[in-house]
């Protein structure tokens, strides 16, 4: 485990590239891009569960929610233990996220 200074700095290098990519926008500070971080990852996780509520639906709906490049590059980044509690849903990962999954891993 990092620890709190080095983590902080880690942060802060973070923000000075992030900063950097973007130019002509407005500079976050640290705990803005932290904030950013975590809003993303709970949009992500909202995406996947309701995904999963919906294939577990009975109807045979059409499931209209689908995952971005981005939004499977960011539960590859943070890992499928982030959603481990959406597990009780026999098949734990969206059979789209399945094919990219394994051309990532066939790589």
């Amino acid at each position: 485990m990092l620890g709190k200074k080095e983590l902080q700095g880690s942060w802060e290098e973070l923000t000075n590239t992030l900063n950097a990519m973007f130019k002509n926008g407005k500079k976050k500070s640290v705990d803005s891009w932290k904030t950013t971080w975590r809003d993303t990852k709970t949009k992500v996780s909202n995406k996947v569960t309701s995904l999963k509520k919906n294939r577990a639906a009975t109807g045979n709906k059409p499931n209209d929610i689908v995952l971005t490049e981005r939004d499977k590059k960011i539960i590859d980044l943070i890992g499928h233990e982030y959603f481990e509690s959406l597990a009780t849903v026999p098949d734990s990962i969206p059979e789209e996220f399945v094919s990219w999954l394994l051309t990532v891993l066939r790589d």
